[in-house]
């Protein structure tokens, strides 16, 4: 079951060219990520984050659901319902 954190968006850098979100500790515990290993991002309307070693199947249901959220016309099929 999903779960929900909301978290603030931090300014990085001394003229705060960057900003960051810190992840929850359990979700990187769960994970088994370490300091310095990459996530990717995936977004389109909101934001997802892909761990080191995400199940497969899932990430792609993931993308799936983004694709169909960016594009509501798109039916469950990808086809344009009409």
């Amino acid at each position: 079951m999903p779960s929900e954190e909301t978290r603030k968006i931090l300014r990085l850098g001394s003229r705060y060219k960057s900003s960051a979100v810190t992840l929850p500790k359990g979700w990187i515990e769960y994970g088994k990520m370490e300091p310095g290993e990459e996530v990717r991002l995936l977004y389109d309307g909101i934001l997802v984050v892909i761990p080191p070693r995400a199940n497969p199947e899932i990430e792609q249901r993931v993308r799936d659901f983004l694709e169909r959220v960016g594009h509501p016309e798109a039916g469950e099929g990808g086809e344009a319902n009409g």
